[in-house]
């Protein structure tokens, strides 16, 4: 896991979107409600939160989506719901991107947060 400051430029963004593509995976389970394992409390500690309701009151998020590998680049801004519902996709004001390169997919992810609620 890393972080970016909210001040990084769109050529960083976008780096740090292309690693993480990289190394993901798909259906991850999601954390159990109690007893987290060691990866979620890194995440905590990472965001300077003590708790899981700390993280979810205070979270924008967007979720990207590599449509084909080197192909075009979907971000959907999301909705918090709180930290019992969690978040919810604004499919509608998503932002794609056809040219993948570091810069526009950073550009992107900006403008998707921006419409994150």
């Amino acid at each position: 896991m890393e972080t970016i400051e909210d001040s990084a430029d769109e050529q960083a963004i976008g780096s740090l979107v292309n690693a993480a593509l990289n190394a993901s995976e798909q259906d991850v389970p999601l954390p159990p409600r109690r007893g987290m394992p060691p990866e979620w409390q890194k995440l905590l500690e990472m965001a300077g939160v003590r708790s899981q309701r700390e993280f979810a009151d205070g979270l924008k998020g967007v979720s990207i989506r590599q449509m084909e590998p080197d192909g075009e680049m979907k971000v959907t801004p999301q909705k918090n719901r709180g930290p019992k519902e969690g978040l919810g996709s604004l499919g509608d004001k998503a932002v794609v991107v056809s040219d993948v390169d570091y810069e526009a997919v950073g550009r992107a992810v900006k403008e998707a947060l921006k419409r994150a609620i």
